[in-house]
């Protein structure tokens, strides 16, 4: 049957809440050690001094004067590290500022031109005035979008504060481009432990991974949708047939070449964005490509005649009529473990969720037009109890209506 409505459905619903690592400011914030300053002192020894009468009260002045002098330079050293406290930390927010804005952008994953300068510039600032700062070997890591060369600036921002998270995530990231799978676990294990990945998230990801076809190829986006995976393959072994790609860290040359001797075809181009996304699934249309749901809509929807919904993945087929719904009652019915689905915590969770609305629209459309009232009425449960739950019921009744 046609799927224009649910191609509807993927424009309307937003599909992408949560799922970035940095989208949110406390994911973004950097925990930092101390803090370098190196102030000038200023001499204030008299060089020429009055001769006096050794009065009482010229001896008081002298003995005032030299009193002073201590009191003046520790005042001086106090503003100078108070100056350079405020200096470190207008870097920090101004670094973490643009690095949270290429992380949140919605249409491409490298970043802009203007925000490379803007942190490369703030990299140089901590180059000159905190060369030995755990901020300055962590951004200059940063800043170098996955370039593996840097590595070793990681590494040292990792004996400077091995707890901090954006250390953790990016170690992880390292060992995945590396396919070093077991100390990629490593780091996705402490991040787990100090909840950075809910439970709730990764019962969403089991079924993320079950919803791809034997030995397909799941494209992701973010570290919410690509690390809990890697996990789950890793620990649990689940769905080890499944390769992941992600958007995000194809930024990285290392992994590019990874993915061309595993025989993707990857496009010259090295900015990551829209078109490059497009032009990797044409390029891989062979390869049985399924797209992750929480893939911002803005990549999609040029591409939308060619997805089609199945689990919480759209697959990507060249086929003009490509029929997926009995694969989706399986699903649905007995495959997807659907364990987060009732009364969720989590606000993350609640939008996530979202994304189970598209396949369950398709078994609705089917068991209306073939009469199933059973059926439909079980749908529309699970339907109306997703919608609220994402605050998208008035939406989802106009859909409805539609059919």
């Amino acid at each position: 049957m046609k799927l224009k409505v649910y191609c509807i459905l993927l424009i309307t619903l937003s599909f992408t809440a949560g799922c970035r690592w940095i989208g949110k400011a406390e994911r973004n914030s950097t925990e930092s050690t101390t803090h370098a300053a190196a102030a000038d002192t200023m001499s204030f020894i008299q060089q020429d001094i009055q001769i006096r009468q050794e009065t009482d009260n010229s001896l008081k002045d002298s003995e005032g004067q030299r009193a002073a002098q201590p009191a003046a330079m520790s005042k001086s050293i106090e503003s100078s590290k108070v100056e350079a406290s405020n200096q470190m930390e207008e870097v920090r927010m101004n670094f973490n500022q643009t690095y949270q804005q290429v992380n949140t952008q919605r249409t491409q994953r490298t970043p802009s031109s203007a925000q490379q300068q803007l942190m490369d510039e703030n990299v140089q600032l901590l180059a000159k005035s905190a060369p030995a700062s755990f901020e300055y070997h962590l951004y200059n890591y940063l800043s170098g979008n996955y370039d593996l060369s840097r590595i070793e600036y990681l590494k040292t921002a990792e004996k400077l504060n091995p707890s901090n998270v954006d250390v953790q995530l990016h170690m992880a990231a390292y060992y995945i481009i590396k396919d070093d799978t077991k100390n990629a676990e490593i780091y996705i294990q402490k991040l787990i432990d100090r909840n950075r990945f809910s439970n709730e998230l990764l019962n969403y990801a089991e079924d993320l991974l079950l919803s791809v076809k034997a030995n397909g190829t799941l494209i992701t986006h973010g570290f919410d949708d690509t690390f809990p995976l890697v996990y789950l393959q890793v620990k649990k072994g689940v769905r080890a047939d499944v390769s992941i790609i992600s958007l995000d860290l194809l930024q990285s040359q290392s992994y590019r070449s990874r993915l061309m001797t595993g025989g993707y075809k990857i496009s010259k181009e090295t900015f990551v964005d829209v078109k490059y996304f497009q032009n990797f699934l044409e390029l891989n249309a062979s390869k049985n490509l399924a797209v992750s749901m929480t893939v911002p809509k803005e990549y999609v929807k040029d591409v939308h005649a060619r997805l089609f919904p199945s689990g919480l993945v759209f697959d990507y087929s060249l086929e003009k009529e490509y029929s997926n719904f009995y694969r989706n009652e399986l699903l649905w019915n007995k495959e997807l473990q659907r364990k987060s689905l009732n009364q969720p915590a989590l606000q993350q969770t609640k939008a996530l969720n979202a994304n189970y609305l598209p396949m369950l629209f398709q078994l609705r459309g089917v068991y209306l037009a073939n009469n199933q009232p059973e059926n439909l009425s079980e749908i529309d449960k699970w339907i109306d109890s997703i919608a609220v739950q994402c605050n998208k019921y008035e939406q989802v009744q106009k859909l409805k209506g539609a059919n």
